[in-house]
């Protein structure tokens, strides 16, 4: 009943749906981009016109014909102008449509990655306002089949967060005229979900991963004060770069993020009132705001060895008044952790929840934790919230002698 074209590019292989219906030819070119994806459409099509042919379904009069069969009978008319921007083009429109600097260069490329995903998922020239909650659906059922370049399979908390991108496009798009309808994703269904894991001590991710456990866990390390001691001091005999070790001994001692450290300028320190204010952006989206935390004397001495007379410009550089970029921050790091124990830790954050995690077990208040930190929600903090073993232990030897 029908069948599919296929057409070679350079760079790509083209599918057309092709079939008859009451004596005429149609054809739709598909925005599959593999060819089982193409064998899907064919499969949905052939049983829209079987349902066709059998009178159970009936194309609404005026319909584009080819487009009705190719979608499942969603789509009657090609895209009006008030919802044709198409998914591929929908990351660069937000981009060019918003002021620079109004998202973190992280969050940007978060939405750029899962704004790809829906372009591929879903047909880069599908229309943003043409999607139904029946696409959202099956893109969710597809993502959740779909594994990450390590072979384990999405989590749905990745797809929620592409789902909740995707709804954020909508919401700008309806806000500048580019889609009609609000957003159809309630009641979206998903998988369920495990809650992420507590950060741990070094020696229990490594028992575990001895043991056979993903390799992932080790993006839930945490480190005790003495460890967090030898790291720096390996940093500081082995960094690629200067500095790397004010930049590491920084997070350590203030819980500051990358993007913050970055964003640190050398007029944000105080060394009379021993106070750095951290330029923040997490608590309230387009709000530059900021929290001050007290330096140790560690931290004061060794910032005042690195910016020496500057008093102005960012607190960290690689090259002489320039700011570093995340990718460059990232870089210096891991290249200076390679060859060592220390190749495990993931990034800056490690030492971010290291020290949440370490205040929390001195019994630190947990409104004082979070003004350091900075944390915005509960669930953040409920994952660092917990107490290494030998501390536990000794709470139950309180107890019982």
């Amino acid at each position: 009943m029908a069948s599919l074209e296929t057409r070679q590019f350079p760079n790509r292989t083209s599918y057309r749906l092709v079939f008859r219906l009451h004596g005429r030819k149609f054809g739709q070119t598909l925005d599959a981009v593999t060819e089982a994806d193409a064998k899907l459409v064919l499969a949905s099509a052939e049983k829209t016109l079987a349902l066709i042919a059998e009178g159970r379904v009936t194309i609404p009069p005026g319909a584009d014909i080819a487009l009705f069969v190719a979608t499942d009978g969603r789509i009657t008319q090609k895209p009006t102008q008030g919802n044709i921007l198409p998914l591929g083009e929908l990351f660069d429109e937000y981009v060019n449509g918003n002021p620079d600097g109004h998202l973190e260069d992280s969050t940007l490329l978060t939405m750029r990655i899962h704004l790809k995903h829906a372009a591929r998922v879903l047909g880069k020239n599908t229309p943003l306002g043409s999607l139904t909650f029946d696409d959202l659906q099956n893109y969710i059922n597809r993502r959740t089949k779909d594994k990450n370049r390590q072979g384990n399979k999405i989590s749905p908390v990745t797809v929620r967060k592409e789902i909740n991108t995707i709804s954020g496009m909508w919401s700008w798009a309806a806000s500048h005229g580019k889609v009609k309808d609000g957003f159809p994703g309630k009641k979206l269904k998903y998988p369920p979900t495990t809650e992420a894991p507590r950060f741990q001590t070094w020696h229990e991710i490594d028992r575990q991963v001895k043991n056979g456990a993903d390799e992932s866990l080790w993006d839930s390390l945490f480190l005790s004060p003495d460890e967090v001691e030898k790291l720096l001091k390996h940093v500081e005999k082995h960094g690629v770069k200067p500095y790397v070790h004010p930049m590491l001994l920084t997070a350590a001692h203030t819980g500051a993020r990358r993007s913050e450290l970055i964003r640190s300028q050398a007029e944000d320190i105080d060394f009379k009132t021993m106070i750095i204010a951290i330029r923040e952006r997490k608590r309230e989206r387009g709000h530059h705001g900021t929290r001050s935390v007290p330096m140790s004397a560690t931290l004061a001495k060794s910032l005042k060895k690195w910016l020496g007379t500057r008093t102005s410009g960012p607190t960290f550089q690689c090259k002489d008044g320039l700011p570093l970029t995340r990718d460059e921050a990232h870089t210096h790091l891991q290249m200076t952790l390679a060859d060592s124990k220390w190749k495990v830790m993931k990034g800056f954050h490690t030492l971010r929840h290291s020290l949440a995690s370490n205040l929390a077990m001195k019994g630190i208040d947990q409104r004082v934790i979070d003004e350091i930190i900075g944390h915005s929600t509960e669930a953040v903090a409920r994952r660092y919230r917990h107490f290494a073993p030998n501390f536990k232990r000794n709470a139950v030897q309180l107890v019982f002698g």
